[in-house]
């Protein structure tokens, strides 16, 4: 996208709309209004945050089309995340109104791509037998298979695993974890919570941020939410292309 942000996709009132269905009426405001006041070309530099486009996807049908067509950019992509709109928002139409609303910040909405980029230089270091600098190898394919076993089905939750890590380091390189991966690592042990946040957490409010959604997961699996759901697990679940 040359000559259109990625934030300039939707409107600042589209974003606001989204951010109330979580967070409270004061902080969606002022976060939409921050990320809408940033001059273009720091806009340029950030990305939407997988919630926050299924939180978009909420607010109307045409969001959630809009959505659709500019990240579900392949059959796969786009079935997947339409697998994700559709869980997403019966999860938000069960939510109790009345619940007390969380204070969000602008991190909590998008990512600095320039954070990112030094985020993947550093993996180098912290997990030098994965190959050119990726992240798969922060994670064994046996922690894996666990995490996706507490969303579908244990057979598909193996064969997922076992695809992610039979890429060839170079392949691995372009990928990501997808915050859904995340989430479903931090609910298999306090270890791998801690190591998800040690990783991720690279600024407090990304850190504030994943403590939420290690708890809402938590609470979810514990309270099986995820139990006899016909879910369609694939890569597209665990992995996405990383872009700058």
């Amino acid at each position: 996208m040359p000559d259109r942000t990625c934030v300039a996709l939707f409107t600042e009132e589209e974003v606001r709309a989204a951010l109330l269905l979580l967070g409270t009426a004061d902080s969606a405001s002022a976060v939409a209004a921050e990320l809408y006041s940033l001059p273009q070309e720091e806009q340029a530099n950030l990305n939407w945050i997988d919630t926050t486009l299924l939180l978009l996807s909420c607010v109307s049908e045409d969001l959630a089309r809009r959505v659709l067509e500019h990240f579900g950019t392949t059959p796969t992509s786009r079935a997947r995340l339409e697998a994700d709109q559709r869980k997403f928002r019966e999860w938000i139409s069960g939510l109790d109104r009345r619940a007390e609303r969380s204070a969000l910040h602008l991190a909590d909405v998008v990512h600095d791509a320039r954070q990112h980029t030094a985020f993947m230089r550093d993996i180098r270091g912290k997990s030098p037998d994965a190959g050119s600098g990726n992240c798969i190898g922060l994670f064994s394919e046996a922690e894996v298979r666990a995490a996706l076993s507490l969303y579908g089905d244990p057979a598909t939750a193996a064969s997922v695993a076992a695809q992610v890590y039979a890429l060839q380091p170079a392949r691995q390189a372009e990928l990501v974890w997808t915050d859904t991966a995340l989430w479903l690592l931090s609910c298999v042990s306090e270890d791998l919570a801690e190591r998800v946040a040690a990783n991720f957490g690279d600024t407090a409010e990304r850190m504030e941020h994943i403590r939420e959604m290690q708890q809402l997961f938590r609470e979810l699996v514990e309270g099986g939410e995820f139990s006899g759901r016909d879910v369609d697990l694939s890569m597209d679940t665990v992995v996405r292309e990383y872009h700058v």
